[in-house]
């Protein structure tokens, strides 16, 4: 992250949603009518990680949830 290589906040991209979106935008293209909503997806973090309020929350919960995985 602090070479630029990540998002600003990798909890997007852990969470499943920007894969969601990307699928939900190929699924448009090929003439599919569908919304975010329909795209399941799994997130790869515990709520705990997710539903902390900023970055350096999140990587303090990924030392905790560790153990998790």
């Amino acid at each position: 992250q602090l070479e630029g290589y990540t998002v600003p906040d990798p909890r997007i991209d852990l969470s499943g949603v920007d894969v969601a979106r990307k699928i939900l935008i190929l699924a448009r293209e090929s003439g599919h009518k569908l919304e975010l909503a329909d795209i399941e997806s799994k997130n790869f973090l515990t709520e705990n990680a997710i539903n902390v309020t900023t970055v350096e929350d999140f990587f303090e919960t990924l030392k905790i949830d560790e153990n998790y995985y």
